[in-house]
């Protein structure tokens, strides 16, 4: 049996891993973006608002559509500086209100998850626009926002 010296093996590893496949597909104000690899592709759905102040274009807001095992769920990322005992309301259209609190706070921002149940989903598909309603820190104001679900559905299929 004739064995490789191990340089050999180092310089073979990267080739014994594919790298990942990633895909992103437009529909409307929505991107699915898919990552695909050994044999499994996985799917969000992501659109991001953008704020410009003084020439300079900042993400305000990143709202994501996710799969776990167990179920979908919807993730709001917003910058620091959020009341966080506030929470975050979500109303789709002229429906009911809907408050879900932050999950956790990184040095990007602060991210509050919704689960997103097959009525939720229904409900956000037939949908045109989300409000979303989030308090800066020392605020008494809500400040509001306005999400397109135009392009949801399709980008939600794989999802």
């Amino acid at each position: 049996m004739k064995f490789l010296p191990a340089a050999a093996l180092v310089l073979a590893a990267p080739f014994a891993f594919a790298e990942p496949e990633v895909s992103e597909t437009r529909h409307k104000d929505w991107t699915q973006v898919c990552l695909s690899e050994n044999d499994q592709t996985r799917c969000e759905a992501i659109q991001v608002l953008n704020v410009t102040q003084d020439d300079q274009t900042r993400p305000l807001l990143r709202a994501t559509l996710s799969r776990v095992p167990d179920g979908r769920f919807l993730e709001i990322a917003l910058p620091l500086g959020m009341d966080l005992r506030a929470g975050l309301v979500i109303q789709v259209d002229s429906g009911d209100e809907l408050t879900f609190g932050y999950s956790t706070c990184v040095a990007q921002g602060c991210a509050a998850v919704l689960p997103v149940d097959d009525s939720l989903l229904s409900v956000l598909r037939a949908g045109n626009k989300a409000r979303l309603g989030f308090r800066p820190f020392g605020s008494t104001q809500t400040q509001v926002v306005e999400l397109s679900l135009s392009g949801f559905t399709a980008a939600s299929k794989g999802v």
